[in-house]
């Protein structure tokens, strides 16, 4: 009978790994996003990329909701660049994605139930998103496209080509 009663803690500890373990992946899931991806053979190569870039969307978008800078800290490289394009060809506003407000600001408008999601693979590190971000009220939604540069399972770099940026431009870069 000691021995019975011996393993008892053992199971215990076993069964509170599995279920720990269990916990950590429904939190993965439910923080990817998930995306359309255009039946290509392209699409078929960079399958990897684009589980990642889902996987980081998803816990930017969640970190983002939350307000967590560390949170963010986990999904972006910390050299993150936002990137927005300006009213005039060739010219864009670089803001420092260490910066959560602004960083945040690049992609608003996606989350983990944004339904109409494509990603477009481009290379082995970068995609584009196209997503439809939800309007005022009684609006339509406003479709939103970025490219992501993914650094192993980071986001290491975003540019919104449709969003308005979230500080007045004060640098100025033009494309070269």
């Amino acid at each position: 009978m000691t021995r019975s009663i011996a393993l008892f803690p053992a199971i215990g500890a076993a069964l509170l790994t599995l279920a720990s373990g269990a916990r950590a992946a429904d939190l993965v899931d439910a923080h990817t996003i998930k995306a359309h991806v255009p039946q290509t053979e392209n699409a078929r190569k960079w399958a990897d990329l684009i589980a990642r870039t889902e996987r980081a969307l998803g816990g930017y978008v969640a970190a983002c909701a939350s307000g967590e800078g560390q949170a963010l800290s986990r999904v972006t490289t910390n050299d993150l660049h936002i990137e927005y394009t300006l009213g005039e060809p060739g010219t864009y506003l670089t803001v420092d994605g260490s910066n959560a407000p602004a960083g945040c600001a690049a992609m608003v408008g996606l989350n983990t139930r944004t339904s109409n999601v494509w990603i477009f693979p481009t290379n082995s590190s970068v995609v584009f998103v196209q997503f439809d971000a939800p309007a005022a009220a009684g609006a339509p939604s406003q479709r939103q496209l970025a490219l992501v540069e993914m650094r192993g399972e980071r986001i290491a770099r975003i540019v919104n080509f449709s969003v308005t940026p979230p500080v007045a431009p004060t640098t100025l870069v033009a494309a070269e």
